[in-house]
């Protein structure tokens, strides 16, 4: 049920809340791993790894059953983080204290994107789909979303690709047809 953001919501949201805001962070945090609401907020420098000399996000996902997920981490997510003094949790309350729930985690992200003008109701998951959607049309395949978002299984991540696999199918099965040159068909356009 969960909208998926457009890329228009989330440049709108990214004019309002700029660099070294904690809700720019979110977003970035979120478009980086996709992870689920009750995993941002959980997200620290012990999820900082680097690997032959590059930053990655690892953590394993509280729900029963998601895969590991393990990401470089984007320039502008290294950027963003930079900005922001170095913490156990990435994510915190004006207070200066982690989120206390993914409910309240959840109550600010609507706060957030009220602020950015946003319509009603843009949340983590809806990050989660958008992103996903966003990573298909640019030739991403199932396996690959499947690593963001801690999915185990194809079948989950093919919700995302597939229109967009079927589309380019048609468009190289098309190509093929056209190649044909029935008898009775002007071929001349």
């Amino acid at each position: 049920g969960a909208k998926p953001w457009t890329t228009e919501e989330m440049d709108k949201f990214f004019a309002r809340h700029k660099a070294g805001s904690m809700a720019r962070l979110w977003l970035m945090l979120s478009l980086n791993v996709l992870p689920r609401i009750g995993d941002v907020g959980g997200l620290g420098q012990h999820n900082l790894k680097i690997r032959e000399g590059v930053q990655w996000l690892e953590f394993q996902p509280s729900k029963k059953g998601s895969a590991r997920v393990a990401v470089p981490a984007l320039p502008q997510l290294i950027y963003e983080l930079s900005l922001h003094q170095s913490r156990q949790s990435f994510l915190q309350t004006e207070a200066g204290n982690p989120f206390a729930s993914p409910e309240s985690l959840r109550n600010k992200i609507q706060d957030w994107t009220e602020q950015a003008g946003l319509p009603k109701h843009r949340t983590q998951h809806g990050v989660r789909k958008g992103a996903a959607q966003l990573l298909a049309a640019a030739g991403a395949t199932q396996y690959e979303i499947m690593c963001l978002m801690a999915h185990t299984e194809a079948k989950t991540s093919e919700i995302y690709t597939k229109d967009v696999e079927r589309a380019e199918l048609a468009k190289v099965a098309i190509e093929k047809m056209a190649q044909f040159k029935f008898a009775d068909v002007d071929h001349s356009y």
